[in-house]
């Protein structure tokens, strides 16, 4: 925890309480609130304009990374069923995904702001959670899981 008289000494050197109290002496005291949600807003929008990696760039990053643990996950379900499977099987595996996965990560970092993605996303979530908590009430999975050999 930091100290009181440290917690005023950086408050003062922020500048924060004068220029609260600037705005309140013109009469915006109550708006101050708004106007920080702008100003925090504003800066947002401007770290977003000026940043460094495009894009497309940074979906094929997110791309990358996702591919991968997707073909760790294909081997180490092969692996548990004792199903041979060579790296280039994987690796085809992960580049027929990766064009899926590029739609996808590249729609949700374009139009993330979106009120309608946002909703499209919530709703996503909700439908694949439920059936997923369906399938595992209402599958033989389970006890075919329980069935199969454990990882060496």
């Amino acid at each position: 925890d930091i100290p009181d008289n440290e917690k005023q000494r950086l408050i003062r050197e922020s500048g924060l309480l004068k220029k609260y109290a600037k705005d309140k002496s013109h009469g915006t005291g109550s708006d101050h609130g708004s106007d920080v949600e702008d100003e925090l807003q504003e800066l947002q929008e401007e770290y977003d304009r000026a940043s460094d990696i495009p894009l497309w760039m940074d979906a094929i990053i997110y791309t990358v990374g996702l591919a991968a643990v997707y073909g760790l996950f294909e081997a180490l379900v092969n692996q548990q069923y004792s199903v041979e499977v060579t790296v280039t099987e994987v690796i085809q595996r992960m580049a027929k995904v990766a064009p899926a996965l590029y739609a996808i990560v590249y729609g949700t970092l374009r139009f993330r702001k979106t009120r309608v993605v946002n909703l499209v996303m919530l709703v996503a979530a909700c439908v694949s959670g439920c059936y997923f908590v369906h399938l595992n009430l209402h599958s033989p999975r389970l006890g075919i899981m329980r069935r199969a050999p454990g990882l060496p």
